[in-house]
């Protein structure tokens, strides 16, 4: 609301003499709002905006009020003002324009809803199709956008794209049951072990299953086979029929894990000096302000950039932020025995932590910690269960009936 004012300009009142209260209804009448209003003994003060100056001063002629204007603020007085000042006219429009051709071209993107997929993916895919920061949004066709996310991404079940001001939108909608690629059309596939392993479960939803719990499995063997045998009532093939293998196979494989640490190592002592440098950042271009790093033997930068904008809708191509160094020593440290132990651990919690994200159950841990000269080595072997399986299109042959059935199945026909 307050921008609103200083926009449209608003006017801070005295109003003195004559009957107040009157005048106070005949403005509510006429429907003119009195805002901050403070009163006195002998004086009445208001805000009241630009355009309804005039008539309040009528109400106050009829009222025998006076009024005496205070303050006046807004973008018409200062207009006014400097009406003569030819040179912050042209500024005026000069700023203007620009704000008018920034909204031309795109200068954000944001995502919503996409979890599997990663917005530097998506912004990526974008700008493979032509989108991206600085094209033209007249260019931009946003169902041609919603189209072509559904085609080419799967995970995906709904898309919604807009432009607002500069700024694109983009709403999304992932299927959480996807699990893989999904195919509009059944093509005959085996699913097949990528690793060697142990069988740790199976569960089969269309194919033929051909293996079982508790089997060995070398890399590269056929798990569940796309061939599905169709028999007669004696239990003879009489025909196959290929099928896009669908099962749910658990293979508890073994992970050969090393990891190592130096017993010495240095760590950084920050001195406590830094050095600000301000920054204006415009597409490429990078203009810093500051003594940068001068006087800081060794040190680190931290970065920070706002991207200026009118509104959420309208972005401007200009980054302003700081970039700040800070120095430090380095300093050479000892690891002790417990202190290298607690190290080599987190690093191997961290990584489980990993493989439980990605859907690895974790069956065993059987590592070992021990020192080597100045060496820490922490190795062993993880067992892990998981659906270490890929699929992997059925051949010709597997489908081709032997030509001793055919002839078989010819003369049952014929009698």
């Amino acid at each position: 609301m307050a921008g609103f004012k200083f926009i449209y300009g608003c006017v801070t009142i005295h109003v003195m003499s004559g009957s107040r209260e009157r005048f106070i209804n005949m403005c509510h009448h006429r429907k003119i709002c009195l805002e901050h209003v403070i009163s006195g003994d002998e004086y009445l003060e208001a805000v009241i905006s630009a355009r309804n100056f005039r008539t309040a001063c009528e109400i106050a002629k009829k009222t025998g009020n006076k009024i005496r204007i205070k303050k006046k603020k807004g973008i018409p007085f200062i207009a006014f003002r400097y009406r003569k000042h030819y040179s912050f006219v042209a500024g005026v429009v000069l700023c203007m324009a620009f704000i008018y051709i920034c909204s031309l071209f795109l200068f954000n993107i944001t995502f919503s809803g996409n979890s599997n997929l990663t917005t530097p993916v998506l912004t990526r895919y974008l700008e493979s199709i032509g989108v991206k920061n600085g094209c033209r949004t007249a260019c931009i066709d946003c169902n041609d956008i919603e189209k072509k996310m559904r085609e080419d991404f799967d995970e995906i079940t709904w898309v919604a794209a807009a432009v607002k001001g500069n700024h694109l939108y983009i709403s999304i909608k992932e299927n959480d049951s996807f699990e893989g690629e999904i195919k509009s059309t059944e093509i005959p596939e085996n699913i097949i072990a990528s690793d060697d392993g142990t069988i740790e479960s199976i569960i089969t939803r269309s194919g033929t299953p051909l293996v079982k719990k508790g089997d060995n499995v070398e890399k590269g063997q056929v798990l569940v086979s796309g061939v599905v045998n169709i028999c007669d009532d004696s239990g003879e093939v009489i025909a196959k029929r290929g099928v896009t293998a669908d099962a749910d196979v658990l293979i508890k494989t073994e992970m050969i894990y090393s990891d190592e640490l130096s017993e010495k190592y240095e760590n950084k002592v920050f001195t406590g000096k830094t050095r600000v440098n301000a920054v204006i950042r415009a597409g490429k271009y990078i203009i810093s302000i500051g003594p940068g790093a001068v006087g800081l033997k060794l040190c680190d930068k931290k970065e920070d950039y706002t991207t200026l904008k009118i509104n959420d809708d309208l972005y401007l191509p200009v980054s302003v932020g700081k970039i700040t160094y800070y120095e430090y020593k380095p300093e050479e440290y000892t690891y002790s025995d417990e202190e290298a132990s607690a190290v080599l651990n987190g690093r191997l919690a961290r990584l489980l932590s990993q493989l439980n994200q990605k859907g690895v159950q974790i069956a065993d841990e059987r590592v070992k910690i021990f020192k080597n000269n100045d060496i820490y080595t922490c190795e062993g072997a993880l067992i892990l269960i998981s659906p270490q399986t890929v699929k992997e299109n059925v051949a010709a042959d597997e489908l081709a009936m032997p030509d001793s059935k055919i002839s078989n199945g010819e003369k049952k026909e014929s009698n």
